[in-house]
């Protein structure tokens, strides 16, 4: 299939509004070429380390004078990903061999659209992996992992005859770290590379332990040194950086199990028995740090006590409740339960209003819809604050927002959101989590 046809292919699929029409017609492509494509584009374990901005980038001239990559013989777009899977570094010699290679393939401005959309992988056709996967069964590999489910509302689940377990809530980046033949790698929530984090890498690789995974959060290193306020911002700004070595950070570990559990999906010990092993492989290591247990047993007013103390004293984000005897699940799971402080109130969580001085389009699913709004607002304790909320929209609002256009500068709004923090690189104060509730009627001003 040439560059065109795979081009003219995807704006077939993305026209098609009907889920089951659009499933026909994919059922019709026998093409590999095809679905290797759409593999390549979808599959969140492959990255081509190029946004479009840096596909744009504009290089010096003399860039383009010395080397024999300009003699490579370029044909169809997957040469391109040939090139990229060992050459995903994002440096100027990419960026000049992809733009090599673009002039090769493409022939006008709508295929240079195209091809930039595909090797920076934001490329929208309307459907995603489940559609895809449901067309041609495990087409893209699916990265899953534990997930809570909320404590309020389901606080039945303690009701004084199991024995549960209580960790603190790490605020940082889940991770799940492989040891698999003594080669390391590190796995966001979403199933894309965590890179540069080499002394954790070094940290795991050290282990005589080998096929080996730690489920885990990774934060600044010895975060009780900083305000909790400050983890998550501290956090962020290593892990970001477009430095190839990220230093400073730790792996805090919560869970664990062989790699052929983890792979074959079978917990083979309960909760309280993989911690314990946990905690022995990792002991007293400087970057591989071991979550402890708070609690163990079956009194649930201790979940209250300790937000009561621990966590407010320490203005931490809550804590996290396990069944002891549980086995790990690959799923949302009311084994584990997340206590957060904004869940405590009636309205699950702290309520402002924010005036609206700006909106963006959304991205894949939501183009030509809403993406999120821009909003200020003076706040009584932390002063003028500054947040994007692009969370708590349904199909129908997003629609909505958006053909208001510029209307929208100037209404109000009212959003929940967990907790305010200063934005690392404005310094300016800023909302964490805001989800949106309502617009307020025209005219209608802040209500703090």
């Amino acid at each position: 299939m040439t560059f065109s046809e795979i081009k003219s292919t995807c704006n077939k699929i993305k026209s098609i509004s009907s889920t089951n029409e659009k499933k026909a017609f994919l059922q019709s492509i026998t093409d590999e070429d095809f679905k290797n494509f759409l593999k390549w584009e979808y599959d969140s374990s492959i990255v081509s380390g190029l946004s479009e901005k840096k596909i744009n980038k504009v290089l010096a001239d003399d860039m383009f004078d010395d080397g024999d990559w300009t003699t490579c013989d370029v044909k169809t777009i997957f040469d391109v990903f040939r090139y990229l899977e060992s050459h995903k570094t994002g440096k100027d010699e990419d960026i000049r061999t992809v733009q090599w290679y673009r002039k090769q393939i493409c022939k006008n401005d709508e295929e240079v659209e195209f091809f930039n959309r595909v090797v920076s992988k934001d490329l929208p056709i309307g459907c995603d992996v489940k559609i895809l996967n449901s067309v041609w069964n495990g087409l893209i590999p699916t990265f899953n992992v534990g997930l809570c489910d909320k404590y309020y509302g389901n606080e039945k689940v303690i009701d004084g005859t199991v024995e549960y377990l209580i960790d603190t809530k790490t605020d940082g980046c889940r991770c799940v770290a492989i040891k698999e033949n003594g080669s390391v790698r590190l796995t966001s929530r979403g199933g894309k590379p965590w890179l540069g984090m080499i002394e954790i890498e070094k940290a795991i690789k050290d282990l005589p332990q080998d096929n080996i995974v730690f489920d885990s959060e990774i934060t600044v290193k010895n975060p009780q040194n900083y305000p909790s306020l400050e983890v998550y911002d501290r956090t962020i700004k290593i892990v970001t950086t477009k430095s190839e070595e990220k230093l400073g950070l730790q792996l805090n570990c919560f869970d664990y199990m062989t790699l052929e559990e983890w792979n074959n999906q079978e917990s083979k010990f309960p909760c309280i028995e993989r911690k314990a092993q946990l905690e022995k492989i990792i002991e007293g290591n400087e970057f591989l740090v071991y979550v402890e247990n708070l609690y163990v047993g079956k009194d649930p007013n201790v979940i209250e006590e300790l937000m009561n103390t621990i966590v407010e004293d320490n203005d931490m984000e809550g804590l996290i409740v396990k069944i002891a005897n549980s086995p790990y699940q690959w799923k949302r799971t009311k084994n584990w339960l997340k206590v957060k402080k904004m869940q405590r109130s009636d309205s699950d969580g702290k309520e402002v209003d924010a005036t609206i001085v700006g909106y963006y389009e959304g991205k894949n699913k939501n183009k030509g819809k809403l993406g999120g709004l821009i909003c200020t607002m003076e706040h009584p304790t932390y002063g003028h604050i500054e947040f994007k909320c692009g969370g708590g929209f349904s199909d129908y609002m997003r629609d909505y927002l958006f053909s208001l256009g510029d209307k929208l500068i100037g209404r109000t709004i009212s959003v929940q959101y967990f907790e305010s923090s200063k934005n690392s690189k404005t310094n300016v104060q800023s909302l964490r989590f805001p989800v949106f509730l309502e617009l307020k009627e025209e005219g209608q001003e802040p209500n703090n």
